[in-house]
């Protein structure tokens, strides 16, 4: 949580695992067979609209409270020397 999503390197492992639930959780949604399977509603795009729009206000609040996070870190580490 210390580092930013633009400064860290992604691992590997965790952008394939996110990328095959994506992918998963797309086929389950388009499939008849399997929505009808799951009781599963296909969402319409005012619903999406609302996801990714919730999802980009967590994103960037967490990106400023890890920024607030750093400079209160480096702020500390110059007093404590």
């Amino acid at each position: 949580m210390r580092y930013s999503v633009f400064k860290s390197p992604p691992h590997m492992w965790l952008v394939l695992s996110i990328i095959s639930q994506i992918i998963l959780t797309a086929l389950l949604i388009q499939i008849r067979r399997y929505r009808d399977s799951f009781g599963i509603i296909k969402p319409s795009a005012t619903d999406i609209e609302v996801i990714l729009g919730f999802g980009v206000v967590v994103f960037i609040s967490m990106e400023v409270i890890k920024a607030i996070l750093r400079k209160k870190m480096a702020a500390a580490r110059k007093i404590s020397v």
